[in-house]
């Protein structure tokens, strides 16, 4: 996720647990979540809406539990240290930003560099 993805978030989190109707992910990128006030208590109604790839959308009823913003809170936070983590070992690697191992086509092994194959 981008941090931006993540801020967003968590001013949806805020926003639901004011009593606000909030979207998420609504770039066009990725199909739209939305949170609507459902009128009853402890509950909220989650809108899921792929209108670019596929049209449909679905409306599910959910009983929020007791504390369930606050456990959200604590999941962004998490998120964001491992993240701030990870760009940090980054930054301190003596050969830079590392990147996985792709898959050798022909052996099917962890190819030594990318794009190169090993002599027979």
């Amino acid at each position: 996720m981008a941090p931006d993805d993540l801020e967003r978030w968590s001013e949806a989190v805020e926003a639901l647990a004011g009593g606000r109707d909030a979207v998420w992910m609504n770039g066009g990128r990725n199909p739209e979540i939305r949170f609507e006030q459902s009128g009853r208590a402890g509950s909220a109604v989650f809108v899921v809406a792929d209108a670019a790839a596929s049209g449909s959308s679905v409306r599910v009823l959910v009983r929020l539990p007791d504390e369930w913003s606050d456990e959200h809170r604590e999941g962004l936070r998490r998120v964001r240290t491992a993240r701030t983590a990870r760009h940090r070992a980054r930054a301190r690697s003596p050969i830079g930003p590392t990147r996985p191992r792709r898959p050798c086509p022909v052996h099917g092994a962890a190819s030594r560099r990318p794009g190169r194959r090993k002599r027979p």
